[in-house]
């Protein structure tokens, strides 16, 4: 299943050690840079709802039911699997 993530994946260690060290005080914590990631056919509407995720305050985050919904929303209805375009 195509999702418009490609497999130019950056090292997954790499992304790992860069997301566990603490931002210093007054920049903000690493987030891989999607545009780079992503064909350029993928709704915006998906790379918000990413970011949204990313959010710092737990608050903040969409909830799992909503998210679902969303990908529900976006796949058109059909079954959502979102782990097939989550883990790849």
């Amino acid at each position: 299943m195509k999702c418009g993530i490609e497999r130019k994946l950056p090292d997954f260690a790499e992304v790992v050690e860069k997301v566990r060290v603490a931002p210093r005080p007054g920049t903000a914590p690493y987030r891989p840079d999607l545009p780079k990631l992503v064909d350029s056919d993928v709704d915006a509407t998906i790379l918000e709802l990413v970011r949204s995720c990313w959010e710092e305050e737990p608050g903040s985050r969409p909830a799992l039911p909503d998210v679902l919904r969303f990908i529900k929303r976006v796949n058109k209805g059909r079954c959502v699997r979102a782990c097939a375009c989550v883990c790849v």
